[in-house]
């Protein structure tokens, strides 16, 4: 006899996809919060004297966050770890900026 049923085995098939659904909207919801921070923050930081810089400085931030991301995602020892930009940095440049 084998180690494992058919009902087993289909329940842990299910169970797989069901994780497998569950991270990709998981990602996908973070992904959309971190796309909205990166703009939102490069509005604060362009603007003025900077702002024919704004769509340079959207394409750094959302460049970094996806290298940052990447990074934490698959060097953290932590499963759930996600990275997006600070508020508080965003704040800080944007009075350094002159914004």
């Amino acid at each position: 006899m084998a180690p494992y049923s058919s009902s087993t085995t289909q329940t842990a098939q299910r169970l797989t996809v069901h994780r497998l659904l569950s991270t990709l909207l998981a990602s996908l919801t973070a992904s959309c919060f971190v796309v909205i921070y990166c703009v939102s923050y490069a509005a604060i930081l362009f603007n003025g004297r900077l702002a024919p810089f704004m769509s340079r400085g959207i394409g750094l931030l959302l460049f970094s966050a996806v290298v940052v991301g990447t990074g934490v995602a698959t060097l953290s020892s932590y499963r759930g770890a996600i990275a997006a930009p600070q508020n508080s940095t965003a704040a800080i440049l944007a009075v350094i900026t002159g914004g």
